[in-house]
C-alpha cells in the first residue's frame, strides 16, 4: 500500500495504485459480510476475525474510503458501524470518524 500509508515521497499514480488495492480489500470484506448474513464475518457473534479486520482498516475507513465508496459497500458499512461504537474500540481507539469526501 505504498503511497497511501508509506513515508516515502510518491506520484499521483502510486496514490491512485495504492488507493485502488485498499477498496479492493474493502470490496473483498464487503462481499465475506455480505455472504454471512452481514453481521459478523465469522459465525452469529463477534470474533477475533471481526477485531482483526476492522482495527486494520480503521486508517484506510479515516482516510481513503469515503462516503460515496461506503454507499457501495453496504455490508461492511453497516459492520463499521457497529464496531466503531463497542466500548472495546472506544477506549482503544477513541470516536473513530470516518472519511466523508
Amino acid at each position: 500500500m505504498k503511497g497511501v500509508f508509506d513515508s516515502a515521497p510518491i506520484t499521483t499514480t502510486d496514490y491512485k495504485e495504492a488507493e485502488r488495492e485498499v477498496k479492493s480489500l474493502i470490496k473483498n470484506v464487503d462481499k465475506s459480510l455480505a455472504g454471512s448474513g452481514g453481521e459478523w464475518l465469522v459465525g452469529k457473534q463477534i470474533s477475533l476475525a471481526d477485531i482483526f479486520v476492522f482495527t486494520s482498516m480503521i486508517w484506510p475507513l479515516q482516510t481513503v474510503v469515503d462516503g460515496g465508496f461506503r454507499k457501495g459497500s453496504k455490508a461492511l458499512t453497516s459492520w463499521a458501524n457497529v464496531m466503531v461504537k463497542l466500548p472495546q474500540i472506544v477506549n482503544l481507539y477513541g470516536n473513530v470518524k470516518f472519511c466523508e469526501k
